[in-house]
C-alpha cells in the first residue's frame, strides 16, 4: 500500500518510527474509524441545528457545543488539523450562542448548516482521497464574519431580511459569501463542473485504496449482533427450563442429547460474544497522538506509557470511553504536569510521566490514568468552587468530595479560557459517559505527588457462567469470573477473633471472611448445618475476601438482565437472572457488596449484639 495514504496533517511516521505496534494499515484503519464517527456526529449536529428555529434551548445549544468539541478532539488525534481548526472556531461561536451574547437568527442557523454541510463534504472527500485539502480558512472567515456582524440580542420583529445571505450560505461552498449578479452565478456553476471532474479523477486514482478497505472489513450492524445475542440468551433460558423438567425423569439417552445441545449452544454463544470484543489498542493510539499534540502545544515534555493494549472489551464500551479518556489525558498534561523548570525545582525528572493501564478484574474493566504531576489541592478546588458559585462555602467537605467537584458542569480551576481547557466542559462529560455504562470513577491525589483516575466498568457479556447459591433459603447468583476458589467450611481452617472477625488461614495467608446472610440481613436462625456452608474467595484491589454462603445449588450458564433505575440504589446488586423455574434472582458483586455502607451497618448491628 502506498505511503501517501497516511501523509495527512502532522507527519505521524516521524513520531511513530520505532513503535512496533504502529504500521500504515493500522493508521489508515484509525482514520477510517474517525470518518465513520464523523458521519454520525455531523448527522446529529444537522438535526440539532434544524431545531433552532423552533426551540433554541440551553440543552440544545449545549448538545451542539459538545458535538463540535468531541469531533474536534477526535480529528486532532488522527491528524486532521484543518478539520480541528474549523471545529475550534465553530465551538467558540457556539459557546457565545450558549452564553446568549447574541440572538439566534436565520442567518446564523444557515451558517451553522452550511458549515456542517462543508464538513460533510470534507469527510466524504477524505474517504475517497486521504490527501484531500480544503480551503478551511474561508470557512473560518465566514464563521468569524457572522459572529462579528451579528448585533446583540434583538426582538424577533427587528430581524432583518437575510434572503440573499440565505442563498449564499447554502449553495456557495468555494467563492465569496455574496452572489452579486448572474455572471457570478455562471462562474460558480463552471467551478462546480470543474470540481465534479476533479472528484471523478480522484475516485479513479484511489479506487485501489478504497477497494482495499472495503475488501478487508465486512461491516455488520451492532444491532444485528445484539439481536442474535438476545436470541441465544432465550435459548439458554429455555435450556434451563428443559433441564428442570429432565431432572424429574430418568431418560438417559435424552439427557445425553441435551448435553450435546448445551455444548453446541455454548460454542455459538462464545463466538457471538467474541464478535463484540475488540482490543483497547486503537484508543491507546489516539491517546498517544492526543498527548503528543497537547504537550507540544503547551511546550511541556511528557512521556505516556500504556499497559494492557490487548485488553478486550465490548465495542460499545470502547466507543463510549474514547472521549472520556482523551479529556482525562489532556487535563493531566494541562493541569497536572508541571513545566520542566518547576519539576527540576521539586527534584523531579525533567519529563512528566503519564501511565494509562487497562485490565480485567472480577468481571470488570479497570482503567487507570496516573500522572506524577502537581496533584490536586482540595483546598484550592474548594475555594474555586465557592468563587464560581458551585457551592455556598458553608459546606464541610472531605478531600474526596472536593475532588468530585471537578465533575460539576461549568466548573474549572483555570482562570483563562484556552483551546484545551477553561471552558468548564470535559470532566462532566467524562462522568456522564462512564455512568451511562453503569461504571464509576474515583480520584486519588496528593499534592506534588500526582493524580490517579480509576475507572471501573462492568464488562458487557449478556450470557455468563455462574454459581447459583443459597443464603437463608434465598437464591442468588455469583458470576464464576469473580471467584478465585471455593472452600468447604468444614474443611477450612476458620479462626474466630474476639467473637467478631472471622479469619481463614489459606496456604499461610490470612483472609477475612464475612457471612453474607448477616450483611444482607436475611440471617436464618437455624444454624444446624453450619459445617455444610461454603466459602467463596474473591479478589478486589489486590486483596482477597472470603464470602460465606449456605450452599451451592449448581453451576450453569445464565442470561443477565440489567436492573431498572429504581433498583440500582442497592450497592453490590449488579443485575438479575431468570432461572429455569421462571424466578428472577439477583446477581451479587461480592467485593462491592461487602464494602457497601448498608452491608457494613448490618454487620455492626449483629456484632454489637454478640458483644452484649
Amino acid at each position: 500500500m502506498q505511503s501517501s495514504i497516511i501523509n495527512v496533517g502532522i507527519d505521524l511516521l516521524k513520531f511513530y518510527r520505532g513503535c512496533s505496534f504502529m504500521d500504515e494499515e493500522f493508521e489508515l484503519e484509525l482514520r477510517m474509524i474517525f470518518l465513520r464517527e464523523a458521519d454520525a456526529n455531523l448527522e446529529e449536529a444537522e438535526e440539532a441545528y434544524l431545531q433552532f428555529s423552533e426551540n433554541a434551548s440551553n440543552d440544545l445549544l449545549a448538545r451542539c457545543f459538545r458535538l463540535a468539541h468531541n469531533l474536534k478532539g477526535s480529528s486532532k488525534a488522527v491528524g486532521y488539523t484543518e478539520i480541528a481548526e474549523i471545529l475550534h472556531h465553530l465551538e467558540s461561536f457556539l459557546l457565545r450562542l450558549k452564553n446568549k451574547e447574541f440572538a439566534i437568527t436565520q442567518k446564523i442557523t444557515n451558517v451553522l448548516l452550511g458549515t456542517n454541510d462543508r464538513l460533510k463534504i470534507i469527510i466524504e472527500q477524505l474517504k475517497i482521497n486521504p490527501n484531500y485539502k480544503t480551503n478551511y480558512k474561508q470557512i473560518i472567515d465566514e464563521i468569524n464574519q457572522v459572529s462579528g456582524e451579528t448585533p446583540p440580542l434583538i426582538n424577533e420583529d427587528q430581524k432583518p431580511d437575510l434572503k440573499e445571505g440565505d442563498i449564499i450560505v447554502l449553495i456557495d461552498y468555494d467563492k465569496s459569501d455574496k452572489v452579486k449578479n448572474s455572471s457570478d452565478i455562471n462562474k460558480l456553476e463552471e467551478n462546480k463542473l470543474e470540481e465534479n471532474k476533479l472528484e471523478e479523477s480522484i475516485k479513479q486514482k484511489n479506487f485501489h485504496n478504497k477497494k482495499f478497505l472495503n475488501d478487508e472489513i465486512i461491516r455488520v450492524s451492532l444491532n444485528k449482533i445484539e439481536i442474535l445475542q438476545n436470541y441465544i440468551g432465550e435459548i439458554v433460558i429455555i435450556e434451563s427450563m428443559i433441564e428442570e423438567q429432565m431432572s424429574l425423569v430418568n431418560y438417559q439417552s435424552m439427557k445425553n442429547y441435551f448435553r450435546l445441545l448445551i455444548k453446541a449452544t455454548k460454542e455459538v454463544q462464545e463466538i457471538v460474544v467474541s464478535l463484540r470484543l475488540v482490543p483497547i489498542k486503537p484508543v491507546f493510539q489516539k491517546l498517544l497522538r492526543t498527548g503528543r499534540d497537547t504537550s507540544a502545544m503547551l511546550n511541556k515534555e511528557v512521556n505516556i506509557t500504556f499497559i494492557g493494549e490487548n485488553t478486550e472489551m465490548d465495542k460499545f464500551i470502547l466507543d463510549e470511553l474514547m472521549d472520556p479518556l482523551m479529556h482525562i489525558v489532556r487535563n493531566a498534561i494541562d493541569h497536572g504536569i508541571e513545566e520542566s523548570e518547576e519539576r527540576i525545582e521539586k527534584d523531579k525528572m525533567r519529563e512528566g510521566n503519564i501511565t494509562v493501564k487497562a485490565s480485567h478484574e472480577s468481571g470488570n474493566l479497570i482503567l487507570t490514568i496516573a500522572d506524577d504531576g502537581k496533584g490536586m489541592n482540595p483546598k484550592l478546588i474548594y475555594e474555586s468552587a465557592v468563587k464560581k458559585g458551585v457551592i455556598s462555602g458553608t459546606e464541610t467537605l472531605t478531600d474526596m468530595q472536593c475532588f468530585e467537584l471537578i465533575f460539576i458542569p461549568g466548573f474549572s480551576t483555570k482562570t483563562e479560557t484556552t483551546e484545551i481547557s477553561g471552558r468548564g466542559v470535559g470532566m462532566d462529560v467524562v462522568k456522564t459517559n462512564i455512568e451511562m455504562l453503569n461504571g464509576k470513577i474515583d480520584i486519588f491525589s496528593q499534592v506534588d505527588m500526582g493524580t490517579e483516575f480509576r475507572i471501573k466498568i462492568p464488562l458487557s457479556v449478556g450470557i455468563m457462567d455462574a454459581f447459583i447459591i443459597e443464603i437463608s433459603k434465598e437464591k442468588f447468583i455469583i458470576p464464576v469470573h469473580q471467584v478465585v476458589e471455593c472452600l468447604s467450611l468444614s474443611k477450612s481452617n476458620l479462626t474466630y477473633l474476639t467473637g467478631i472477625d472471622n479469619v481463614i488461614s489459606l496456604r499461610n495467608e490470612e483472609i477475612s471472611v464475612v457471612d453474607l446472610s448477616q450483611g444482607l440481613n436475611i440471617q436464618n436462625k437455624n444454624d444446624e448445618k453450619l459445617k455444610d456452608k461454603v466459602i467463596f474467595i474473591v479478589q478486589a484491589k489486590g486483596k482477597k475476601i472470603g464470602a460465606l454462603v449456605d450452599k451451592i445449588i449448581s453451576i450453569q450458564s445464565v442470561v443477565t438482565k440489567n436492573l431498572g433505575e429504581e433498583l440500582r440504589c442497592e450497592s453490590g446488586i449488579v443485575g438479575s437472572v431468570i432461572l429455569g423455574d421462571g424466578k428472577v434472582v439477583p446477581i451479587l458483586e461480592i467485593a462491592e457488596l461487602v464494602a457497601s455502607q448498608s452491608f457494613q451497618k448490618n454487620l455492626q448491628k449483629i456484632n454489637s449484639r454478640q458483644i452484649i
